[in-house]
């Protein structure tokens, strides 16, 4: 997980409920919360696949963009699933255009 404009990366937890996203810290004593986003104020975008495999950015007006790394493309899938479950848009950007000269 990557908080926005920071270029520090943390293994996080995210464990979803039906209203909320809530973040965990896994360390040696234990989990620690770090925090939790209304589902209801966060969009999802899933950028060029071939660009950043396997990562989605959570965005909304109340936090700095988060950028989420999945370890596999079953469980980037999975998140995606269960965010449109959920009513989070999940927006996909067009694919890059290049211009050949």
């Amino acid at each position: 997980l990557q908080h926005l404009p920071c270029q520090e990366k943390s293994d996080r937890l995210l464990v979803m409920y039906p209203s909320t996203l809530i973040i965990l810290s896994e360390e040696s004593d234990g989990l620690f919360y770090k925090g939790k986003l209304p589902l209801n104020m966060i969009t999802v975008t899933t950028p060029c696949q071939d660009v950043k495999p396997n990562t989605f950015k959570i965005e909304g007006k109340m936090i700095n963009p988060i950028v989420v790394s999945c370890l596999d493309r079953t469980e980037f899938c999975d998140w995606i699933q269960h965010f449109k479950a959920a009513d989070v848009p999940v927006v996909s950007p067009p694919p890059p255009v290049y211009d050949i000269i």
